[in-house]
């Protein structure tokens, strides 16, 4: 299951877009923590296929919201190490950006506990110029996560806009 948080323009105190969160939820579990599914997911291989799945969805859910007139200027994807050191992840956001035809510069992939080569990293991620990319750090998480759900209030001018 994935949840929306709203993201506030700290300078204007207005929202602006949406994170996406992965969450998860077993009928005999209960609620499961990222913190303890996703380096399982990552040692497992299988955050390749789950990431993508994310950001397929989050790209046709925020195309849909574009199209409905919601301003959004920017979808912020969590995204682990394992899956920005996969060869294959430039060309993937590519052709998801292409198949949902929202806009790259809406984008904004963020990674978080990133202890791997960063050139090898940028040289994935230099195949994908036009989507931006954000290394956040926990502390930066939790400010960001009490900061956006201190209100909403959204305004007029549309970033969605294709032409």
């Amino acid at each position: 299951m994935d949840v929306y948080q709203p993201l506030i323009d700290n300078e204007r105190g207005n929202f602006n877009g949406v994170e996406v969160l992965l969450r998860w939820e077993n009928k005999e579990l209960g609620k499961i923590s990222p913190a303890e599914f996703i380096p399982l997911a990552e040692e497992t291989g299988l955050i390749i296929h789950i990431g993508e799945w994310v950001l397929r969805k989050a790209c046709y859910q925020t195309k849909a919201w574009c199209d409905q007139g919601i301003p959004l200027a920017r979808v912020a994807v969590n995204v682990s190490a394992g899956q920005l050191l996969h060869n294959g992840f430039a060309s993937m956001v590519n052709s998801i950006l292409a198949e949902t035809m929202l806009d790259p510069g809406i984008l904004e992939l963020e990674r978080s506990g990133l202890a791997h080569s960063a050139s090898r990293i940028s040289g994935n991620l230099a195949q994908s110029k036009s989507v931006k990319f954000a290394a956040k750090k926990e502390r930066e998480y939790e400010k960001d996560e009490k900061e956006s759900r201190s209100g909403i209030q959204s305004q007029g001018g549309n970033s969605c806009d294709q032409g």
